[in-house]
Order: structure tokens, then C-alpha cells, then sequence
């Protein structure tokens, strides 16, 4: 399925063969994955063109878009490392990571779009018309859901197996849905190097979600590398979202 999903990803654009112009070159592709120092300045929304959604991408969107991406990347590098730390047995309060998906969600809910409420000048129901947003507000729901039962299975608050279930696939179908995910752009170039960005990403949350499934449901002590393996691409994934966008 995995597989799938991202053959569907990457090839949802026209291969580079059949393109004259607007190719992506593999120096400006290396570029997007450069480590870099977070950005944590961002523009304010009057200078973005919140009243045309087809407009051309400006640097006030880019910079808008990386301050969300690094923040976000901020939030789960934090998480990843609790998660870390608690496997090592010497930290029992790092087990209340989940809790910062909670502030991810939060922040994602208000910066996502900046178009559409509470920020930008669509409403609240109109704005979820917009294929983007919905997606967009589907993965915050994920994120809340995320950490909600997560936080309540590692706390003892849900002892049930099935409950602890719900984190693990939970990831995989927002892994799922990221590698389906598409930011229509009037730039092919532009739109591909979204894209590519995202590739990783879907890959990785999948990653999260199938090796916490198999740490569950393996026997007792056999768990041990597939529960390294997860906290370990939980943390991936927060570096990855510290990319650049420019």
C-alpha cells in the first residue's frame, strides 16, 4: 500500500521527459532537504494573497508556509525525543509526549490556512468547500486523536488492546493521506518540489504506524526494534519538516 501511494504521489505529474521548461534539477530537489536553522519569524497575513487562492506563489507565502513547517518540525523533533528517552526506562514522566500533539494541533488549526477562518476572510463552513482545507482539517483531527489515545494508553487510562490500536493506525492512514496529498500550483516546477517534500514524510508516518502495530501485537520482548524503530521515525520526521521551501 505504501508503495502504491507514493508511485500515485510522484507520478501525478507529467514526467520530466515531456517537459521543456520548468524541469526541477536534482541540485534545487537537494536544496529542499538541506538542514537549516528554523524560521521562526513569519509575515504577517495582509502581505499575503489570501483573497486569491490561484494566485501565484510569492516569498511572503513561502515564508509563511516554512514557519509552519519548522514549527511543526519543532513540536514532533520534541516529541520523538521523549519517546526516545522513555524507551531507555530512566525518564517514566517522558511518557506524557503524546500531550504535545495537542499544541501541534492548535497551531495547525490556525496557521494551516491562511485564507480561511480564524486568520483569512472565509468563513468558518464555507472554507471547508476547499478541498486543501478539509484535508487540512482532516489531519488536525488526526493529530488530536493522535494524542489523545495515545496519551491515555501510555498513562494506564486505556488498558484495552484495541485502544492502544488506534495510534498506530491512525498514523498509517495519515501517512496514507499525505502521500495523496497535492498543492496545485500554476508552476509545475513549484508544484513537484511540494510534493517531493512530502514523500518522505508519508513514508516515515506509515513507518511510525506499522512498527508501533508490531511492537504491540508481537509477544512480549520481541518488540524491543520495532519500538526503537517508530520513536526513531517519529523523530525523522521532525527533522525533515525543518526543509527549506525556497
Amino acid at each position: 500500500m505504501t508503495v502504491l501511494l507514493a508511485a500515485a504521489s510522484l507520478t501525478s505529474l507529467p514526467p520530466a521527459v515531456d517537459l521543456v521548461t520548468d524541469r526541477a534539477s536534482v541540485g534545487e530537489v537537494l536544496t529542499r532537504f538541506t538542514p537549516r536553522w528554523p524560521t521562526l519569524t513569519s509575515p504577517t497575513i495582509d502581505a499575503l494573497p489570501v483573497d486569491d487562492p490561484n494566485a501565484p506563489r510569492t516569498a511572503e507565502d513561502r515564508a509563511w508556509s516554512e514557519f509552519n513547517h519548522h514549527y511543526s518540525g519543532l513540536f514532533v523533533l520534541a516529541m520523538g525525543l521523549l519517546a526516545l528517552l522513555h524507551r531507555t526506562g530512566r525518564a517514566p514522566w517522558a511518557r506524557h509526549w503524546p500531550l504535545i500533539f495537542l499544541g501541534l494541533a492548535a497551531f495547525m488549526a490556525v496557521r494551516n490556512d491562511p485564507g480561511a477562518w480564524p486568520l483569512g476572510p472565509m468563513g468558518f463552513w464555507e472554507s471547508w468547500a476547499i478541498a486543501t482545507v478539509l484535508q487540512h482539517r482532516v489531519f488536525v483531527l488526526l493529530v488530536v486523536a493522535f494524542g489523545v489515545f495515545e496519551w491515555m494508553v501510555r498513562t494506564g487510562r486505556l488498558s484495552s488492546r484495541r485502544c492502544a490500536l488506534v495510534f498506530p493506525l491512525l498514523a498509517a492512514v495519515g501517512g496514507g493521506l499525505l502521500l495523496t496529498h497535492s498543492h496545485a500550483s500554476l508552476n509545475l516546477k513549484e508544484e513537484y518540489l511540494i510534493e517531493v517534500t512530502h514523500v518522505p514524510l508519508g513514508v516515515l508516518a506509515m513507518l511510525v504506524g506499522w512498527t508501533r502495530w508490531l511492537e504491540l501485537r508481537l509477544p512480549p520482548g520481541e518488540g524491543r526494534l520495532p519500538g526503537r524503530l517508530w520513536a526513531a521515525g517519529l523523530t525523522m520526521i521532525g527533522l525533515l519538516l525543518l526543509y527549506r521551501e525556497s
